[in-house]
């Protein structure tokens, strides 16, 4: 392989996900573990915030764009790839074709040979109906709260705020000290996905439980003095 290729994660976490493998920190920290068992280091995260039905997923794209410069692609199972199974047999080709080593840190995800992507493609089908049946769930919820509301005469508040404000989150976190990230996320009223994000982009970074107790320090020390 050559050693001027990238070592890369994907990470995708959406609200549709019902379980901690939907975690930025949980699939950042077991792609990690898997590098450093084989001596590597990530060079590049690609992340998204979507559906994993949804193609056009910008970190998804832009990872597809600079593929000839990737020899591993890390990512914590095929469903953070994809959950479509269209999409899932055109992501095994590019892969193939560029020679990338696909390592799922979770469970195994094998392409490498024909037994192997046919299991592959079958894990993909499961993947895509439970998908399917999620955003199913979610109209058929829609639709009756809807209706719901029209017999109450009242207007239907529907989905979870996408704007964090920097003073709610403090609060929290700096005043009241919770450094669950799936606490934090119920107690801002958003998907988890949605903090992920907020995190990003208001320190640069995935930030840590440690990062965050610090974040606590630095406000009380401050009083403090």
């Amino acid at each position: 392989m050559d050693n001027n290729k990238w070592n890369v994660e994907y990470i995708r976490v959406s609200s549709d996900d019902q379980d901690e493998r939907a975690t930025y920190e949980m699939q950042s920290y077991f792609n990690r573990k898997e590098a450093k068992k084989r001596n590597q280091t990530i060079d590049k995260t690609y992340y998204d915030n979507q559906s994993g039905l949804e193609r056009n997923r910008p970190g998804l794209l832009k990872m597809l764009d600079e593929i000839k410069e990737i020899g591993i692609i890390y990512a914590y199972d095929q469903s953070r790839l994809t959950r479509s199974t269209e999409d899932l047999s055109y992501l095994i080709r590019v892969i193939i074709d560029n020679k990338i080593n696909l390592v799922g840190t979770s469970s195994p995800i094998k392409i490498d040979t024909i037994e192997g992507r046919a299991t592959t493609k079958i894990v993909g089908v499961i993947y895509e109906m439970e998908a399917l049946k999620t955003g199913q769930r979610v109209r058929d919820n829609y639709e009756s709260k809807l209706a719901e509301s029209k017999k109450k005469g009242t207007k239907l508040n529907w989905g979870r705020p996408t704007k964090i404000k920097d003073k709610d989150f403090d609060k929290f976190v700096i005043q009241t000290k919770i450094v669950n990230k799936t606490e934090l996320a119920k107690l801002l009223n958003v998907s988890q996905g949605t903090l992920y994000n907020y995190i990003r982009e208001r320190f640069g970074k995935a930030i840590s439980r440690k990062e965050m107790l610090l974040l606590q320090s630095e406000v009380e020390n401050h009083v403090s003095t």
